[in-house]
């Protein structure tokens, strides 16, 4: 899989690449950016969401996707860091993308 391509993001995981841009998955630190991929892995499959990681710079597939196992396997729990993710998916536009998948 092609890193940092947009054409390797099929059509249906846009929203997904766009909402996690907008939320600021590259200004983040490493803690929300983990929140961020646990607030919508409930949303996505394991590996949509590794392919749509993959998307952004200093992102690979299979490293995205042994990520997003690790935080499932282990949840963020500071309170404080899940917040502040939520609030960034929100204002980046969570719930409008929730309603379209």
């Amino acid at each position: 899989m092609a890193k940092n391509n947009r054409s390797s993001v099929p059509d249906y995981l846009v929203t997904t690449v766009n909402l996690l841009r907008d939320a600021g998955i590259m200004e983040a630190s490493h803690s929300v950016v983990d929140a961020m991929i646990y607030i919508i892995s409930e949303h996505i499959s394991d590996r949509n969401l590794a392919q749509v990681l993959a998307y952004f710079p200093d992102y690979d597939y299979y490293i995205s996707l042994n990520r997003v196992y690790q935080i499932e396997s282990i949840p963020p729990t500071d309170q404080a860091v899940l917040t502040e993710a939520l609030n960034r998916l929100k204002i980046a536009g969570l719930d409008t993308w929730l309603a379209e998948e």
